[in-house]
Formats: C-alpha cells, sequence, structure tokens
C-alpha cells in the first residue's frame, strides 16, 4: 500500500528512513534546511561509528558506497591510563562485523543526492516552521520529524531523562593518517579517571582515511579547556596538550595535522528522552525520529546506531500499517523501538551508566586484565548496546 510520507531533517535518520520508505515503494517527501554543498563546505557535524549490524539496514537500501574505501573497523582497544600509567590494555576483535566511519559532510550529502534522484522521492531545502509542518500533515499520510532535537516540539520526559545539564566537554577533530601507520582498523578507547575518555576511530573523509578523535572531558575537570570554543587549530592544540595523559596515543597522533580547516567541533550535550508524538494547533499529530527524540551524550558512539535503527523499524512499521497513523500508533511504534533489544532504552541505558559509571564498575575494570569473559562482555554490550541488565548489576 503506497503511502505518501513527509520526512523533516537530513540527518542519518531521517535520510535512511526516506531512502527505506522509497525502497518500498512509498512516496517520500524529505525536506532539510541544508543542501549536499552546505554540508560537503561546511563543518564537522559529528564523529560517528556504525557497527557492523547497523550497517546492514544501509546496505539494503543501496547506500553503502563506501565499503570499498573507508577503513575496515574489525578491532576495539580499552585502556584505562593513571598518572600516565596505563593500568589496564585490552583488544579483541569486534563481535559481530566489522564497523564503519565516513565523515557525515560527505555521508549526508550523498545520500540526500541519492534520494533527490530516486523515483517517488523529492527533497526541498528550506525551514519548516510549525504552520508549515501542519500543512505538512493535511498533505501527507504521515509526518516524521527528525531534526534539531525536535525544534522544541517533544516534550521532555522527565521520567526517562536522567540529567538536567551536560555530562561532557566534548570536542572532536579528524586527523590526517601518519605516513608511518600502515594499517588503522582498531577503535581505541582510553579512559582518565578524573578526567575523561578519549576516543580514537579509523574514519573517512575527503581527503581519504583518517583518525576522528573525539575528547570527552568532565565538566571542571583538567580536561575541561575549551568552553570558550576556538577556533579548529587552536582547539588542536589544546588537544594534543591533553593527550600527553595518554602518552600512546600522544606518541601517535600529536605530530599529526587536521584533514582540513573545518574539522573540528566542540560543544556539550545533555542527554534527554522526549515524548515521541507531538500534537499541532490543528489537532493532528507528529512522530518524532533518532535525535528529535532521543539525545545521548557520544560517548558510546549510540548516536548513528541508534538512528539507524529507529529509522529501519520506524520504516518497517509504516510499510506493514493499513489503517491510518493516528497518535496511539505513533506511540506503540516508538514504543516498539524503545524496548526492542539494542533500541532507544538500551542505548539510552549503556550511554547514561558510562557517563556516571557506578565506583565498582570502574573497580571491576582495573582488575579485570586477566578477566577475558568480563571485558568480552563489557566491551560487547558497548557495540550492541544489548544486555544492558548485566552492565546495569555490575
Amino acid at each position: 500500500m503506497t503511502r505518501n510520507i513527509a520526512i523533516v531533517g537530513g540527518g542519518v535518520a531521517g535520510l535512511l528512513a526516506g531512502h527505506l520508505l522509497q525502497r518500498d515503494g512509498h512516496r517520500v517527501t524529505l525536506l532539510s534546511e541544508q543542501r549536499p554543498d552546505d554540508l560537503r563546505n561546511g563543518p564537522i557535524t559529528s564523529t560517528q561509528c556504525v557497527f557492523g549490524p547497523r550497517l546492514r539496514p544501509e546496505r539494503g537500501a543501496g547506500l553503502a558506497f563506501w565499503d570499498d574505501t573507508a577503513p575496515v573497523i574489525a578491532n576495539g582497544r580499552l585502556s584505562v591510563w593513571l598518572d600516565e600509567q596505563c593500568v589496564l590494555d585490552w583488544s579483541d576483535a569486534l563481535l559481530d562485523s566489522p564497523a564503519q566511519s565516513v565523515d557525515h559532510r560527505m555521508k549526508l550529502a550523498t545520500w540526500m543526492e541519492a534520494l533527490s534522484d530516486a523515483d517517488g522521492a523529492s527533497v526541498h531545502y528550506r525551514t519548516v516552521d510549525e504552520s508549515a509542518l501542519d500543512a505538512l500533515t493535511a498533505e501527507h499520510d504521515l509526518v516524521l520529524v527528525a531534526t534539531g532535537r525536535g525544534r522544541g516540539l517533544f516534550r521532555r520526559n522527565g521520567e526517562l531523562s536522567q540529567h538536567t545539564e551536560p555530562q561532557r566537554q566534548i570536542a572532536a577533530v579528524y586527523l590526517r593518517v601518519p605516513e608511518r601507520t600502515s594499517v588503522i582498523d582498531t577503535i581505541r578507547w582510553s579512559i582518565v579517571p578524573g578526567a575523561g575518555e578519549l576516543l580514537v576511530l579509523p574514519a573517512l573523509t575527503f581527503t581519504g582515511p583518517c583518525h576522528a578523535v573525539v575528547v570527552e572531558a568532565l565538566p571542571g575537570g583538567p580536561w575541561d579547556v575549551w568552553r570558550d570554543r576556538p577556533q579548529s587549530a587552536e582547539l588542536w592544540k589544546r588537544i594534543r596538550e591533553l593527550l600527553r595523559d595518554v602518552p600512546r596515543e600522544h606518541e601517535a597522533l600529536a605530530g599529526t595535522t587536521l584533514t582540513d580547516d573545518r574539522a573540528a567541533l566542540s560543544g556539550a550535550i545533555t542527554p534527554t528522552v522526549r515524548h515521541p508524538v507531538a500534537v499541532l494547533p490543528s489537532g493532528r499529530a507528529v512522530l518524532g525520529l533518532g535525535d528529535a527524540v532521543v539525545t545521548n551524550d557520544p560517548l558510546t558512539a549510540s548516536g548513528a546506531n541508534s538512528a539507524v535503527t529507529a529509522a529501519a523499524m520506524h520504516a518497517a512499521a509504516i510499510t506493514e500499517h493499513t489503517g491510518a497513523f493516528d497518535a496511539d500508533w505513533m506511540r506503540r511504534t516508538h514504543d516498539a523501538w524503545w524496548n526492542a533489544p539494542g533500541g532507544g532504552r538500551d542505548a539510552t541505558a549503556v550511554a547514561n551508566t558510562l557517563l556516571n559509571p557506578p565506583p565498582q564498575l570502574l573497580e571491576r575494570l582495573l582488575v579485570s586484565a586477566n578477566d577475558h569473559a568480563f571485558l568480552r562482555k563489557f566491551t560487547g554490550i558497548i557495540e550492541t548496546t544489548e544486555d544492558t541488565d548485566w552492565l546495569l548489576s555490575t
């Protein structure tokens, strides 16, 4: 049954849902504030790592444009550092299949162009205010809002939102791969108690393979040094100084340079869960998708993976449904994703637990150098965001 679906937002969730719905024979209208060239010529908007199982919906939609060029992320490495000494260093292959990280400036721009060229789909570049959104609901069978943390449409869910302020000050840069490096196939996650976390991801950007580096600084801690939002070069200079707390990474990265002068960002995110349905002045409802309703800190790479899972499940639910897309259907569809293994609830639980880990979890990590089963379980939960009850009870 062909439906007319409007999607507001050109991020991972909105674009992937659009492609999946178009593939299933629906008529799709996507609205984005940014054009493909705006994305390509702008600053980085994120770092991202899509784990193996979450790559399958992208491939099913014919969107795996970088399988031959992006680094194959096959391994993970977890380290804990105290006083510049590595007290835990553990690595293993990823559980399911290799992961992938592609600069969203490239990825989203290419996906947007592909949707614009697809039969039965159209892409429009404009801002959608509440009046325009209400008009869309009158013209379409269903409107999904997948942009701008919901533009204030979706009320904060106080029962499910643990935080009212950012738990980390975040900085990220894309770095050229040093010439001496032969293979980049490992996610490196370093924990420095009292300071924050450092993630180094093999990624693909315009210049080719690179390192996407994310620093998560505890507010008020020794790494909290970019609240003035410095420009790219200055931000990288400050990050290089912090790398001294992780000597192995300092040696590996300190001599490298930014991939381009827009390859840096800094900011902070308040993790928030919102109610998924918004009722407009007309009485018609819209359904939130992705970051519009669930925003987690990027510490565990939950954003891109949750967006893929939500897009795939919502698209399937739309195709399977033959009745009206009323508010009750919207809530049931959201709840099915939220409660699914590896869905919104699990991703949020993992992210929040590792932002504020209970003391016993860190203590267990520090004494687990030879406990392969424990470390395999711990890192596997980060990768899959499943079996979170084990993490919460550790």
